[in-house]
């Protein structure tokens, strides 16, 4: 049976503070249940599910980051009206976390903080694309992100390899063929990563600096590419503090 809603509605509801969160490539909305569980605060983390995975498994996963952004936009706008939201992507997911803040702003809904892990804007392409890759090649790619081991269970079953090297390849098109425009958000950018990332680090996620109007928080968490679910107590201690200071400062 079909399910093409990026949230399960009994969740959202129009009351209460929402934390929308985007998962890295190849990941499902299943990736922030333990988010979801340690956050306090009165926030409620809202996790997207996107096509292609989990819920949706049945769907083709899209390539375009607009065009899932705008779906997204699409279907919580309804639930943003009281402006009680921030924005938070993980490696894949603060790009289009990035987007869905300069749409749902066009709509007059900003997000009090944009928050973007795990990921750099503006890289320079010095790579041939991952559709352009053959499967031990793209794989490799995947490996340096830490996002899937080579030994892995799922890569033994070639019909279930195959499923997922196409959804990992369609959310690596969807950075890869990322041109943002050098849209700048009214709302303050916070930039983290986990110190022994071995693909992103503070240095190479100050270009943010040019997309806010506002101002970039920085903060460094212990980990690797992955470091939420290593770091949950102390990463949700930084998003109710951060998110709280934004809202008293536009009050």
């Amino acid at each position: 049976m079909k399910n093409d809603h990026y949230f399960d509605k009994k969740t959202v509801s129009q009351e209460g503070y929402k934390l929308i969160c985007l998962p890295y490539a190849g990941g499902g909305a299943s990736y922030f249940n333990g988010l979801q569980k340690a956050m306090y605060g009165g926030i409620d983390v809202i996790a997207a599910q996107l096509p292609g995975r989990e819920s949706r498994m049945a769907e083709k996963p899209l390539h375009s980051c607009r065009e899932l952004a705008a779906a997204i936009a699409d279907e919580l706008s309804p639930y943003l009206k009281s402006g009680n939201f921030s924005v938070f992507g993980h490696s894949m997911g603060g790009i289009i976390g990035y987007e869905l803040s300069c749409q749902l702003t066009e709509k007059g809904l900003c997000p009090d903080v944009c928050f973007i892990s795990s990921t750099a804007i503006e890289e320079q392409v010095t790579q041939p694309p991952s559709l352009e890759l053959d499967d031990d090649a793209f794989l490799e790619r995947v490996a340096f992100f830490g996002g899937i081991d080579k030994d892995s269970e799922i890569l033994k079953y070639p019909e279930f390899k195959s499923v997922y090297l196409n959804i990992l390849r369609a959310d690596f098109t969807v950075v890869e063929s990322y041109v943002c425009g050098g849209k700048c958000l009214p709302c303050p950018i916070a930039a983290l990563c986990g110190d022994s990332d071995p693909s992103e680090t503070l240095d190479n996620m100050r270009k943010w600096e040019g997309y806010t109007s506002s101002q970039v928080i920085y903060r460094q968490f212990c980990g690797d590419h992955f470091y939420i679910e290593h770091s949950l107590d102390e990463l949700c201690g930084f998003l109710t503090k951060t998110i709280r200071s934004a809202r008293q400062k536009r009050s």
